[in-house]
């Protein structure tokens, strides 16, 4: 399967400006990123809003099928500091962790941004194994 690291985009607009971000991001450059186009909010206030009346306008899309299928899950109550942590654990994970959670996605099991989180988090618990002697 192609597009095993997520890379979901962001196109944000504010006031006249335009950035393009990738996805997973490191926290300190997103926040630099946001003050290039003057948005001085933190990222976990900004909404995924493609909307014209909202001063900061965020497209979440995706390339490859993957990708674009997880982006259509995103919600306007789902912030890019939400997209971006779940992208970033995503990217973590284990190679056959990835084949699974990339199928649940395209076959439609998936239907919101908390139900991808969940699916991760539930991947990540049957990773760690505890032996005590």
């Amino acid at each position: 399967m192609k597009g095993m690291i997520i890379m979901l985009k962001a196109l944000i607009e504010h006031k006249g400006n335009t950035l393009l971000l990738e996805f997973p991001c490191k926290r300190m450059l997103l926040a630099e990123h946001l003050a290039s186009i003057g948005v001085l909010s933190p990222a976990h206030d900004i909404k995924c809003i493609d909307e014209e009346d909202v001063p900061i306008k965020v497209k979440i899309y995706g390339e490859s099928e993957f990708d674009a299928k997880l982006a259509s899950v995103v919600s306007p109550e789902n912030t890019i500091s939400g997209v971006n942590s779940f992208c970033e654990i995503y990217h973590n994970m284990p190679y056959a962790n990835k084949l699974d959670i990339q199928q649940a996605v395209l076959n439609g099991e998936v239907s919101s941004l908390r139900e991808f989180g969940l699916l991760l988090m539930n991947r990540r618990q049957q990773d760690t194994t505890e032996h005590y002697y």
